[in-house]
């Protein structure tokens, strides 16, 4: 079967009622294309103005409503769609068609035993489409849309515009749109390439750029082979997606989005143009829509790997940069007999993340998310602004109310960096980065053979929190190491370490609870150690430079040693307590260090490096006084197997020689060897 538009201007092949500018009031019937031999489906959108191949009821500027399955059965091989090579042509397989308008009500069913191909023309608004609608196809469209080929791959093309799409919408399609997208693989791969034109996209499920409505919609992929979405080289905000949405698609998304790979699962953000970013989620760039129904993918290896253009983001979960709205529903990660990793890139705003949200994700958001494992869990910041990664719900200077459970599990190791940018941060839990407004509620825990946080020119936290961020911070945090050390390493110029809640300038009125644990073990050691500059501490605790107060239960266990080691810089103490570097407010909290071996805790060579073991802080001004002010309080116990040494360090939660006058302490204090 060949449908092939021609040369002229308007030409267009088409099976099914209408045709071009058709206004029949209704179109309807059933349409079935039955293959009783092997044999093979093409569409080509042809190379004059507007021309179009389209096996459906419609056509292009045309209005009406449109009804009636569409149905492929017997021995069909392989599916080809060519978007054309003029502006405005395109090959569809759907009712509808460019400006299309009307309501269509339409169940499509296609497959294949060999390849399904979509790609995008050269011309602007050269498209390919398996989906009732269109380019600016306005009107309800309702049904499912059903994909099925040994390999499925959609390419947008070089020209503007000209994306491909399995799904129901279009861009610029308004009107309400529920049913299903379902795309499976049964022997290769899903791949998923963004254009090398401006705003060419590709995409599996309904909506498109700047669709608009109440959206329902689930989107399942399954794939024997691999699932890749690759914008290397797309065009400005050509992306490469997963689920319901667009770029600055609005109006209110419901739906899951479940992807599942035999093989490894990538998303790779773009080489150098702005807005070529590849998600799994709800949402899109700046899609302003409440967006409800959780995301869930399973692979082998997943890798996130964002690019060098700006806001060459990559993402699974619901959201994306700058797109406001009301985000609820959870995010899985499953990464079976493989490896996750999550690496931000060097273009700003190029951040990778596993959770809902975004840089910039306005709204009240409630998503927990659980990432597992049986290989390394590797997070990794970037080297652009705002290029960071993440693990959990929230986002570079998201303001709203956070809520949700951030789990991460894995018997290899978790490797927690920043990158080398002063805002190019790594997290796992709820993130405002960097003057992200908020309260954030929710436990985390994190669980690996050995677990690593490390600053580096901005800061690495597991907690929820970030820097210059004000709201109330509790949950527990629970971390374990089930066969080697934690460490907690200090970096460069405000490149902290935390595990616990808060951050610098984190302000609110409390960070923790009574009730909130901070809980950190190992089978072998536990390393706090401070960095080389400004302000690159190791905690572990909560932290809040604000008048609030800062409290939770606060405990290190170790089955070797633990170290406390201030480091080189100014202020890069190493402290496990609540409080740090002039924390004003009440620090409270029970404080409980156990080592199998020996306790050392070390004061650094730089400007108040202290380390302590206990809550508030050790800093002296010029004058040899100290300079925070509020109560503190707390039982401290500190045992070791061995031997207790402190070398210049602090049992305790404060310096008698320096502490003010004025501030109250409370709590008792055991040493036991």
């Amino acid at each position: 079967l060949a449908l092939n538009a021609g040369d002229s201007v308007g030409s267009y092949a088409q099976a099914g009622h209408g045709g071009l500018g058709s206004t029949a009031n209704t179109q309807s019937g059933a349409i079935t294309v039955e293959f009783c031999e092997a044999g093979s489906a093409t569409f080509n959108g042809g190379a004059g103005l507007n021309a179009y191949a389209l096996l459906g009821h419609g056509g292009n500027v045309g209005s009406n409503t449109k009804s009636g399955d569409i149905t492929f059965s017997g021995s069909l091989v392989n599916v080809d769609l060519n978007g054309g090579s003029t502006t405005g042509t395109s090959a569809q397989i759907g009712h509808g068609g460019d400006n299309s308008d009307g309501a269509i009500t339409s169940n499509i069913l296609l497959s294949a035993s060999g390849a399904v191909t979509l790609d995008g023309g050269a011309g602007q608004d050269s498209t390919a489409r398996i989906g009732s609608g269109g380019r600016d196809s306005d009107g309800a469209k309702s049904g499912t849309t059903t994909v099925s080929g040994a390999s499925v791959t959609l390419t947008g093309g070089p020209g503007s515009n000209a994306g491909t799409q399995i799904g129901a919408g279009g861009s610029l399609a308004d009107g309400n749109l529920t049913g299903t997208t379902t795309v499976t693989t049964t022997t290769g791969d899903l791949r998923i390439l963004a254009g090398t034109g401006t705003d060419s996209a590709s995409q599996v499920g309904a909506g498109g750029i700047q669709a608009s409505g109440t959206h329902n919609s689930a989107t399942t992929v399954t794939a024997a082979g691999n699932v890749v979405l690759d914008a290397t080289n797309g065009g400005a905000s050509a992306s490469a997606r997963i689920g319901l949405g667009g770029t600055a698609a609005d109006g209110a998304f419901t739906g899951l989005v479940g992807v599942t790979a035999g093989g490894d699962l990538t998303l790779t953000g773009g080489a150098s143009n702005t807005g070529t970013y590849a998600q799994i989620g709800l949402g899109g760039l700046n899609s302003d829509a409440s967006k409800n129904g959780g995301t869930t993918v399973e692979a082998t290896n997943i890798s996130l790997a964002s690019g060098a253009g700006a806001n060459a983001y990559t993402q699974i979960g619901a959201g994306g940069t700058s797109g406001s709205g009301n985000i609820t529903g959870p995010t899985s990660v499953t990464a079976n007999g493989g490896t996750v990793s999550v690496i931000a890139g060097s273009g700003q705003d190029a951040y990778a993340q596993l959770g809902a949200g975004g840089t910039k994700a306005n709204g009240t958001h409630s998503s927990s998310t659980a990432v597992s494992a049986d290989g390394a869990v590797t997070v990794q910041g970037g080297s652009g602004d705002n290029s960071y990664a993440s693990i959990g719900l929230g986002g570079m200077n998201l303001d709203g109310a956070l809520a949700g459970i951030t789990t991460v599990t894995t018997p290899d190791a978790v490797s927690l960096t920043a990158g080398s940018n002063a805002t190019a941060y790594a997290q796992i839990g709820l993130s405002g980065g960097f003057g992200g407004n908020g309260d954030k509620t929710g436990s985390v825990s994190v669980t690996g053979a050995s677990v690593d946080v490390t600053g580096a020119a901005a800061f690495a936290q597991i907690g929820n929190g970030g820097v210059s961020g004000f709201g109330t911070k509790n949950g527990n945090v629970v971390v374990k190491a089930t066969a080697g050390d934690v460490t907690v390493t200090g970096g460069d110029l405000n490149g902290y370490a935390l595990i616990g809640h808060g951050g610098i300038k984190s302000g609110g009125v409390t960070i923790g609870a009574p009730s909130n644990v901070i809980s950190v073990s190992a089978t072998a050691d536990v390393v706090l150690q401070g960095g080389s500059a400004d302000v690159a501490f190791a905690q572990i605790g909560g932290t809040n430079n604000d008048a609030g107060t800062t409290e939770a239960t606060v405990e290190v266990l170790a089955g070797g040693q633990v170290d406390v080691l201030g480091g080189s810089g100014p202020n890069s103490y190493a402290q496990i307590g609540n409080g740090g570097a002039g924390s004003d407010g009440t620090k409270q909290g029970t404080v409980l260090v156990d080592a199998g071996t020996d306790v050392n805790v070390t004061r650094g060579s730089g400007s108040s490096a202290y380390a302590k073991i206990g809550n508030g802080d050790q800093l002296f001004d010029a004058g040899g006084v100290g300079t925070a002010t509020g109560n503190v309080s707390g039982d401290i116990q500190v045992s070791a197997g061995f031997d207790v040494r402190l070398t210049g360090g602090l049992i305790g939660h404060v310096d008698p020689t320096i502490v003010s006058s004025s501030i109250a302490t409370g709590g008792d204090t055991f040493v036991a060897v």
